[in-house]
């Protein structure tokens, strides 16, 4: 996997203590900023800043996370192009790089959405089935 590290270096949330009965949540995400960079130990890596955000419609709380990514390909010099004041990256990093900051925040923001006991951001799966076996061994 090409994500190498994944930094928090800001984490927010807050509730307002307002009750729904609906709940719209909206999540989004942006890269701040890149810049390539190199360790000894792990060679060229982009390194991304981003933000992800999670709102409640009504307002019943907030969440948001700063951070940084690293990211290292085997042929990434190949895939990023560095003019003077952007940097331009293949279609295939930024999927990857995107994937990799959702996911990661996700993991993150449940866990804070628990403790400020705000809806998680994510639809969970629900098991719709009648089940066959309605025994089963006690454990001793």
């Amino acid at each position: 996997m090409p994500t190498i590290n994944y930094r928090i270096d800001r984490l927010e949330g807050s509730r307002t203590g307002e009750e729904a009965k609906s709940v719209d949540i909206k999540s989004n995400f942006a890269i701040l900023s890149l810049k390539m960079d190199n360790n000894p130990n792990i060679g060229d890596f982009l390194n991304v800043s981003f933000r992800f955000e999670v709102g409640y419609e009504p307002n019943l709380g907030s969440m948001k996370i700063e951070g940084t990514l690293w990211y290292s390909e085997k042929d990434l010099n190949k895939m990023v192009t560095v003019k003077k004041d952007t940097i331009k990256l293949e279609s295939e990093v930024v999927k990857e790089v995107t994937s990799s900051i959702v996911r990661e925040s996700l993991l993150e923001i449940i866990e804070l959405s628990k403790k400020l006991r705000l809806p998680v951001p994510i639809r969970l799966p629900r098991i719709e089935m009648e089940p066959k076996k309605l025994e089963f061994k006690k454990a001793s």
